[in-house]
């Protein structure tokens, strides 16, 4: 179910192909002098890249988020939206349907408010599949009529055949075989117009048939989707079609290839089970390197505040060093204006003293001889 509402993502979006650069080359972009726009969409990339090898889940949110991150902060409401459902996504093919609604919800409010049917298709799709999964067929069923609303209003021939493949489902969920067998049909009959396979079409098919106990049928449809599976290196429907073909073996009592079958589907569920270890390691390894980030920031903090403590005791130790320089210089200039001044004062008086010394000396001579009568 969630493979084929993926798909619908890869194609409604356009953004992320199997054709696309690797990993580190996208990492290469995103050194460059790019757009936002295109630092934005590079981020994307990556992020669906991560996605699509169905293991680093936690890389992919990673990228995702930080798309979304810088599309708010640049204000880019489209982008905004289309990171939104990126990060849905991610939750979704993680198996956290909870956290996904959350996201698919908020998309849903965004693309309405922009008018942006092309993500509104895959957005009522994908709302219709966490429903389906949760049983809630009715509900299931109105987000995939909403989502088949709009495709036909901009005529969009395989968006039109994800909605009828999903209303099909449903319908052969439950019993509905001819109902689910009008809708596949005619998803096939669109998907092969625009030259597209759905593994997960022939799977839906096979067991409508098989319900309805047209075994050959059956086995044609899954044939054609384990093969369409292989080639695209899908583990876990690889692995459905095998249990289903395993099935189909058992019923004919030929226990031979159903065995054969069985043991193909465990070594495909192995695979699936390594791949999930493989994802759990990569989240290990990624919260490593986020703990080695943090106590890099904390460190270089620590010895930006360390260095701030020592500019500004060295400030102190200037200023200091400038206000005693300039109160001694002050000192200097005072004490020399002292002893200018002291000087200045000795020379004036000298004259004076002179002065007083010589008349007091005619005072007495001429009282001397005033005595004797001279």
């Amino acid at each position: 179910m969630k493979k084929h509402l993926l798909w619908l993502l890869l194609f409604s979006c356009s953004l992320y192909s199997f054709a696309n650069p690797k990993i580190d080359s996208l990492k290469t972009v995103l050194k460059q002098n790019i757009t936002i726009d295109k630092k934005i969409n590079t981020y994307r990339d990556i992020g669906y890249a991560y996605l699509f090898d169905q293991v680093y889940y936690d890389s992919a949110y990673t990228y995702c988020k930080k798309a979304h991150t810088l599309a708010k902060i640049s204000r880019r409401d489209t982008l905004i939206t289309q990171t939104l459902f990126d990060i849905a996504t991610v939750f979704l093919s993680s198996d956290h349907p909870e956290e996904a609604l959350t996201y698919y919800s908020e998309t849903l409010g965004f693309a309405k408010e922009l008018k942006f049917e092309k993500i509104l298709i895959p957005t009522y799709n994908n709302l219709g599949g966490i429903h389906f999964d949760k049983k809630s067929y009715d509900k299931a069923l109105r987000y995939y009529d909403s989502s088949l609303a709009y495709a036909k209003k901009i005529n969009a021939p395989y968006s039109i055949a994800v909605s009828f493949l999903n209303t099909g489902e449903v319908y052969q969920v439950q019993k509905k075989y001819r109902m689910a067998e009008t809708k596949i049909l005619e998803a096939l009959r669109l998907f092969d117009s625009v030259n597209q396979k759905s593994t997960t079409l022939h799977l839906i098919l096979a067991r409508t048939y098989l319900k309805t106990n047209r075994d050959s049928l059956a086995l044609v449809e899954a044939k054609k989707g384990l093969k369409i599976a292989k080639s695209r290196n899908d583990l876990k429907y690889i692995f459905q079609h095998y249990r289903l073909l395993a099935q189909l073996a058992s019923k004919k009592k030929d226990f031979a290839n159903a065995s054969n079958y069985f043991k193909e589907s465990l070594l495909y569920n192995d695979s699936i089970l390594k791949a999930k270890k493989e994802n759990e390691v990569e989240k290990v390894l990624l919260k490593y390197k986020v703990q080695q980030q943090e106590e890099q920031v904390a460190t270089l903090t620590a010895k930006n505040r360390y260095l701030n403590t020592i500019y500004l005791l060295v400030f102190v130790g200037i200023l200091l060093i400038v206000l005693l320089i300039s109160r001694q210089l002050k000192i200097k200039k005072m004490t020399q204006n002292i002893y200018e001044a002291q000087r200045q004062l000795v020379n004036s008086n000298t004259p004076q003293k002179k002065q007083k010394e010589i008349s007091s000396f005619d005072a007495t001579v001429a009282g001397d001889k005033e005595f004797k009568g001279n």
